[in-house]
């Protein structure tokens, strides 16, 4: 019995790797969000530091 023109029935083992598949990409999903959001920490971070030297600056201009 040939099937007419089409991918053969995908093993039982693809299915399970589907799933993992599924699972590895919402895990890199999540870690990409977090390095997101460090870096917008990192980037207040830095802008608090340079309203703190403005800060500096305007004190010792007077």
């Amino acid at each position: 019995m040939r099937l007419a023109r089409g991918a053969p029935p995908a093993p039982p083992y693809k299915y399970c790797l589907s799933g993992f598949d599924i699972v590895s990409k919402v895990k890199s999903q999540k870690s990409k969000v977090k390095s997101q959001k460090s870096k917008v920490k990192s980037q207040k971070l830095k802008v608090k530091s340079q309203k703190l030297k403005v800060k500096s600056q305007n004190w010792s201009l007077d």
